[in-house]
């Protein structure tokens, strides 16, 4: 992967007609050079090496959504590691078949892959000297990762697991996940919402009118041992979707750095706090 020097926090340079750009440039866009294929040992070793240039031995896997590619999911992993930076960033890139119409086989193969996620997250905690391992995922991944995010809630390695524009039955969530989540050792669990995500508005309507976690319109979701931040206010995101407001804008990407980094919970962030019935969410700020 290449990053040119050109970078803007948060974004994702690519070529465009509308600037007459018609190939990819190194010098202006995020690229991806090309893939060579290893073995779990040399994996385990490279990522070894890569440890050993950041300031402590921490890394991110991040899982994508529906309707990414390969190489789209290599581009955003790219540009987070290079934001967030003293990360060794890992993807777990699962087969989306990259398409808007394919929503329900790329639903059948997030349920698939469960089983391969888990694997190379041990992978990753007993094998590499990872001392603090964060788990991100985005939309459709986040069903991947909340279904046995229980099972490392002992660890001491896995820290911090975010939540972004979870396209994941919100109640499946709040009865049948966040109760584990509640006595997590180290870290914490923290989901980004938004009322103004039309991808999850739809995503809604395809599920039988079930509420998606990561779509605050009907009200957020507060439950015990998780952290709830509220970003329907936050503008930018491309082509008015906001479902990727939490890595396509900068002020997301400070918030996401302040909590992998440094831990901070979201009432040292600059937060605003809200507080019902169930307990406490947050709200970032307009800006």
């Amino acid at each position: 992967m290449t990053i040119p020097a050109t970078h803007r926090r948060g974004a994702i340079e690519r070529p465009s007609v509308f600037r007459l750009e018609f190939r990819e440039d190194p010098s202006k866009h995020i690229v991806l050079g090309g893939v060579v294929p290893v073995d779990e040992e040399m994996f385990v070793d490279r990522f070894r090496a890569m440890l050993a240039h950041v300031h402590a031995p921490q890394a991110f896997v991040f899982v994508h959504g529906f309707n990414v590619s390969f190489e789209d999911a290599c581009l955003r992993t790219a540009q987070l590691g290079y934001d967030l930076k003293d990360f060794v960033p890992a993807l777990f890139s699962w087969p989306s078949r990259g398409s808007v119409v394919d929503y329900t086989a790329d639903a059948t193969a997030i349920q698939w892959c469960r089983l391969h996620l888990r694997a190379f997250i041990e992978t990753l905690v007993t094998r590499t000297g990872v001392t603090s391992l964060h788990l991100i995922a985005h939309s459709m991944g986040s069903q991947a990762l909340a279904a046995l995010v229980s099972e490392f809630t002992d660890s001491e390695v896995v820290k911090e697991v975010i939540l972004a524009a979870a396209d994941l039955d919100r109640r499946i969530f709040e009865e049948q996940i966040a109760p584990a989540l509640e006595h997590k050792r180290s870290g914490r669990t923290t989901v980004y919402a938004s009322s103004a995500d039309q991808a999850l508005q739809l995503s809604k309507k395809a599920n039988a009118g079930y509420p998606r976690l990561g779509d605050c319109e009907d009200g957020v979701c507060v439950v015990p041992g998780v952290e709830t931040v509220d970003v329907s206010g936050v503008a930018g995101s491309r082509f008015g979707l906001r479902h990727s407001t939490v890595f396509d804008v900068r002020t997301m990407v400070d918030d996401l750095h302040r909590l992998l980094d440094n831990g901070m919970p979201a009432d040292r962030r600059g937060l605003d706090e809200k507080t019902v019935a169930a307990g406490k969410y947050w709200i970032v700020p307009a800006r």
